[in-house]
């Protein structure tokens, strides 16, 4: 049988991919992170007193309060903010490489670019004395 119609079976459905309607093109959206990190570590500090207390038993107390315990931290340790300020400075240095692939380089300014715009919100520095 001929029916002068020559497009397979099917082709002139809705459902054809040809018949869809286009991908809507991407949109830029604004979006605000935030970002919880956690972090354990130790600080050096000689505010403290040595005693024995009233049942016999030896101790140590600190007077530090919290704002020289985050001072103590910053100090001997680094903080996010600046751990990516040291971090975009390696990634600028290696950016300045001409031997570095298209690709790599691509990846490298990606990471520039997070490494910039985080605001710190809230620093808790909680401490406490652990004799091992």
């Amino acid at each position: 049988m001929n029916d002068n119609y020559n497009y397979p079976a099917g082709a002139d459905n809705a459902d054809a991919p040809w018949n869809q309607p286009p991908d809507p093109e991407p949109i830029v959206v604004n979006v605000e992170v935030f970002v919880t990190l956690r972090h354990e570590s130790t600080v050096g500090t000689d505010n403290y007193t040595e005693g024995v207390d009233g049942s016999g038993c030896y101790n140590r107390e600190l007077h530090d309060s919290s704002a020289d315990i985050e001072k103590l931290y910053r100090n001997q340790h680094f903080m996010v903010p600046r751990l990516l300020e040291q971090l975009a400075r390696y990634i600028e240095q290696d950016l300045k490489d001409p031997s570095i692939d298209r690709a790599r380089r691509q990846q490298l300014k990606l990471m520039l670019l997070e490494c910039q715009g985080w605001k710190v919100d809230d620093v808790y520095v909680d401490s406490y004395y652990h004799e091992y």
